[in-house]
């Protein structure tokens, strides 16, 4: 049993876990800031599809299987080239997501990096070997609590702070990153305490809704049944991400922006290649769900403004295991390579490998980086080497081109997304293009952003003297402990095959500044907070839908069957019927003979019970038999009558409860 208790416990670990659970008087909170919302404003839902790419979304949309997101494409914008962050692995990729900048100002380099002050090599949860070798203590403190709490760096603020310091509400479900101002308690399975010498609980702070896996619901959802027991991976799956957000929305509790993760499709991808189309497939299916929480599609995003982004790209790897490997240990067997069981100092030089791509550092400043370079021109299955000179330039060298570059910020040649740059030697190196009209323009083709991307990582190690190394497609980096995916999956790199990922956007016309992760905070804190452009579009599109065309009344299937659902649950009541249209709810209940001595009793808290979930309807509830009789006699015709004729109908029959 207790073995049981860790194999569990390393499955949540290694996927970088964490939970959360409101502490003292932050529901109340919540639900303050709920109800002095702004009506006027679309809320924003983010949903991060791991590893969802643009050639296996046209691939599905061909095929016809994909209706959810072929509606949203349809009825919004899509994009299959925006950028990730480099490296480009979750903890990175998120952290600049929520931060908007890179990882030289938010602090988190990879998910594997060198802490000097430390003297370790930080790890989220790269595999069940690493976790092994450089100690389980460690690495559930990095995961649960140092990453959000102390790693991303105090300087830089998250967009669930910031949204919070203008009076809105956030909320974070399965994501790696959530740093909020709310306190929330993060509980570890049984006896992980004394197995692994780590607390029971962490303590950190996140958005006003925290949700993730088993460990701990947020207090709103606690008496909810979700797909987080042991067989379903403790809820760090896909399903218990769309379950949680279903019952946010469909009780009223849904935040102005809501951040969720959806972990499952990258762990098909590492086994299956890039292409594997079978388990997008189940990924469609999860987005069906959360627009089947809304009455209609097209309500849910009248309602929303809905962002799906798959996270980064995946690299096909070569099939053959001997072959794809690009062997660390070789290429450097003549310094001294510190070990994971080991404080880094004993070692000359230290690897942190981020699959497709790896930090080496020069642990004692010895001036190892020209002959660390050298060593590494010698394997043709590396593509990049970067490292910063004593002058602050970024040089870059590759095995497979004699030419050299360097460069640094600030010069007179400018990039697609307006940075500046000092170029000296061939920008061909990393795949930079001279524009044929004007000279001082440039654009990148096989690596993203690649000037920004090099220069961010490398300023974010600056406390040891740090070489970037990167993998050509198909390769990946080998070193003690590190997992490989022959045939399959890996990410990490800077090539397009790592950085490209697809993004769809419904529900609103404004575009993005540009497509890459890092500017999306900046986007959807515009969407969200008072901007006057914004507001006055938002007002001449209800004028013009106004002058056009009332909307006719709207009958809400999906709350009167919610509705029945929670009454019929209450202790006394043997059958329901309901009908909602627009913002009104009737319900009529059939109570148990035994029962019938308290209907003022239960009426009145069914209707408390409503009022609380359903926040925005009005509700009307009867326990008089005729009541009933109507109400079902519409439940059983409203498929063939029209909004208007459902309205009418519920005219007499409020008129009869109130009599």
């Amino acid at each position: 049993m207790l073995r049981k208790y860790v194999i569990v416990f390393l499955l949540v670990i290694l996927t970088a876990c964490h939970t959360g659970n409101p502490m003292g008087g932050n529901i109340k909170s919540f639900h303050e800031k709920l109800d002095k919302k702004n009506n006027h404003h679309k809320k924003v839902i983010l949903i991060l599809v791991d590893s969802m790419m643009g050639g296996l979304v046209d691939s599905s949309v061909k095929k016809g299987n994909v209706p959810a997101l072929q509606f949203l494409i349809e009825n919004g914008q899509y994009y299959k080239d925006v950028v990730a962050p480099f490296p480009t692995m979750s903890v990175t990729i998120e952290s600049s997501i929520i931060t908007g900048v890179m990882p030289d100002k938010h602090k988190i380099p990879g998910l594997a990096w060198y802490h000097p002050k430390e003297d370790r090599i930080v790890n989220y949860g790269t595999s069940l070997g690493i976790l092994m070798r450089s100690g389980f203590h460690e690495g559930v403190k990095d995961a649960l609590f140092h990453l959000n709490n102390t790693h991303l760096s105090p300087k830089v603020t998250t967009i669930f702070e910031e949204l919070d310091q203008k009076g809105k509400t956030s909320g974070a479900i399965n994501t790696l990153l959530y740093r909020g101002n709310y306190l929330h308690r993060l509980t570890l399975p049984p006896l992980a305490d004394e197995v692994l010498n780590v607390p029971e609980a962490f303590e950190t702070k996140g958005p006003h809704v925290l949700a993730f896996g088993q460990f701990s619901k947020p207090e709103i959802l606690e008496k909810k049944e979700l797909s987080d027991g042991y067989t379903e991976r403790l809820g760090l799956n896909d399903q218990y991400s769309v379950e949680v957000t279903q019952q946010l929305i469909e009780q009223g509790d849904q935040p102005d922006f809501l951040m969720i993760f959806l972990p499952d499709y990258d762990k098909i991808v590492h086994k299956e290649g890039p292409h594997y189309r079978k388990g997008f497939e189940d990924v469609e299916l999860y987005i069906q769900s959360i627009l089947n929480s809304y009455d209609s599609w097209q309500e849910a995003i009248d309602d929303n403004i809905i962002i799906l982004l798959g996270d980064h790209g995946q690299d096909h790897i070569l099939p053959d295991e001997n072959e794809l490997g690009i062997n660390l240990d070789h290429i450097y067997r003549n310094y001294r390579i510190s070990s994971l069981r080991e404080p880094v100092s004993h070692g000359e030089i230290a690897f942190a490998v981020n699959q497709r791509m790896t930090y080496v550092y020069d642990v004692h400043n010895q001036n190892l980086i020209p002959s660390l370079v050298e060593q590494a021109l010698t394997e043709p299955k590396i593509d990049l080497i970067a490292w910063k000179d004593h002058k602050q330039w970024v040089e870059v060298a590759s095995p497979n081109d004699q030419r050299r570059l360097r460069f640094k910020p600030g010069g007179e040649w400018e990039d697609e997304y307006g940075q500046t740059w000092e170029i000296e030697g061939e920008p061909e190196v990393i795949g930079v293009r001279i524009d044929s009209y004007d000279k001082r323009k440039i654009s990148y083709t096989d690596n993203p952003d690649g000037f920004n991307q090099l220069y961010s990582a490398l300023e974010s190690q600056k406390d040891a003297p740090t070489l970037i190394l990167t993998a050509k497609p198909g390769y990946s980096f080998q070193s003690e402990g590190t997992p490989t995916h022959p045939d399959g999956g890996e990410h990490g790199g800077l090539h397009r095959n790592d950085s490209l990922a697809a993004m769809i956007i419904a529900g609103t016309d404004q575009k993005p500044p540009n497509l890459r992760m890092v500017d999306l905070k900046q986007y959807i804190m515009d969407l969200l907070t008072e901007n006057p452009e914004w507001r006055k579009r938002s007002s001449l599109v209800k004028e013009t839908k106004e002058e056009e065309k009332e909307e006719p009344p709207k009958v809400k299937r999906n709350i009167a069957n919610k509705t029945k659902e929670i009454v019929t649950s209450t202790d006394g009541v043997i059958g329901a019927v309901s009908v909602a249209l627009d913002k009104e709810l009737f319900v009529a209940v059939e109570v148990e003979r035994w029962h019938r001595f308290r209907l003022k009793t239960l009426r009145s808290d069914l209707y408390e019970l409503l009022s609380h979930r359903f926040k925005d309807y009005k509700v009307n509830i009867s326990t008089d038999w005729k009541i009933y009789r109507e109400i079902k006699k519409l439940e059983d015709e409203i498929n063939d009558l029209s909004g208007e004729e459902v309205k009418k109908r519920l005219e007499k029959i409020e008129k009869s409860m109130k009599g």
